[in-house]
């Protein structure tokens, strides 16, 4: 059974300007549609600490064991707690974002016959996080489930964040409607996130000079 990562959203909503009370905007401060050119990127950076000592081999008994082969995987289930046999260089299943040559090629060159370290797994792993990143992809991650390693095949699970509770924090005196704000950004709960849909949006909400909208991610309730 495949296990999907949710995602709450917080909209974050500044006020630039003065008021009392909602009221809709005059025609001349009113947005009238998402200005051309591309949006600004959203720019998340993986946070994987390197430990002290990460650098050691993972194995002290098979201390020259060396990247032989990396698999991975969508279902959790696919993981052969026992090891891969015969796996060689890159190998992914069904995961579109990852099923292209220069991904593969990417990550043979870089990783394949390194020594087997915890940092070298965490490199990995930063690896794939920043390629789906720079295509888009937004909100996945790559676990190293517990297995058996020693023929130098890592099996990783790959996991792609959905969309779960979508809230909007507009406070203080407020000119735009919790529900204006978040009608106009394309977050719908169980849904992928579209980072390029998402910047049109701020950038069209941004638009206002007396609006200032940003987005906030943290884990969601449930795996």
């Amino acid at each position: 059974m495949n296990k999907v990562l949710f995602v709450s959203c917080v909209l974050l909503s500044v006020l630039n300007g003065h008021g009392q009370v909602f009221s809709p905007l005059p025609p001349e401060v009113a947005p009238k549609g998402a200005p051309p050119g591309p949006a600004s990127p959203l720019i998340l950076q993986p946070k994987s600490p390197r430990p002290p000592g990460g650098d050691k081999p993972i194995n002290p008994d098979q201390p020259n064991l060396t990247i032989q082969g990396i698999v991975i995987v969508k279902n959790r289930a696919e993981i052969q707690e026992g090891g891969v046999s015969a796996a060689k260089g890159v190998q992914v299943k069904d995961v579109p974002i990852l099923e292209q040559p220069d991904f593969a090629q990417m990550i043979s060159d870089r990783f394949i016959g390194r020594i087997i370290t915890e940092n070298t797994i965490r490199d990995v792993h930063d690896a794939i996080i920043l390629y789906c990143r720079d295509r888009g992809k937004l909100l996945v991650d790559v676990i190293l489930p517990e297995q058996n390693i020693d023929n130098g095949v890592l099996q990783m699970w790959f996991l792609e964040g959905k969309v779960g509770k979508v809230t909007v924090k507009n406070e203080g005196r407020k000119w735009f409607q919790d529900q204006f704000i978040k009608s106009n950004v394309r977050l719908r709960p169980a849904e992928p996130l579209d980072s390029e849909a998402l910047n049109k949006d701020l950038d069209w909400l941004n638009s206002n000079p007396f609006r200032q909208v940003e987005v906030n991610f943290k884990p969601g309730e449930k795996l």
